[in-house]
């Protein structure tokens, strides 16, 4: 995918404020990869939408939560850009997953919570 384009990485892109993102670089000719966890369809639209606008990009999928998957997504960024100029950091569980009042809050849940 070499070209002069910037290369971003737009985490929890398939829908919603990530998605937004991701069409916003793409209208300004950057190369993007569209990062999603549950929802391949939905990011494989985004990658469509992002070429309808002229640039490009790729799909890579992960937890973020996760260091063998964060692992996973950097070696596929290494593979496909020639650099990575735009970190757009915008995954997160599910709210429900991750939301809790302080009082039922888990050292699991306190985890999830700081890490998104």
């Amino acid at each position: 995918m070499a070209s002069n384009s910037q290369y971003a990485l737009a985490m929890g892109s398939s829908r919603g404020l990530g998605r937004r993102l991701a069409l916003a670089l793409a209208d300004r000719r950057c190369t993007v990869a569209i990062h999603y966890l549950k929802r391949q369809d939905a990011a494989e639209q985004v990658l469509a939408e992002v070429r309808e606008r002229g640039a490009d990009g790729f799909i890579v999928s992960g937890d973020m939560t996760q260091s063998d998957d964060i692992r996973h997504i950097i070696e596929c960024i290494r593979a496909k850009f020639d650099s990575l100029d735009i970190l757009l950091s915008n995954a997160r569980p599910e709210f429900s997953e991750f939301y809790r009042s302080p009082l039922e809050m888990t050292g699991r849940s306190w985890d999830v919570a700081m890490d998104s």
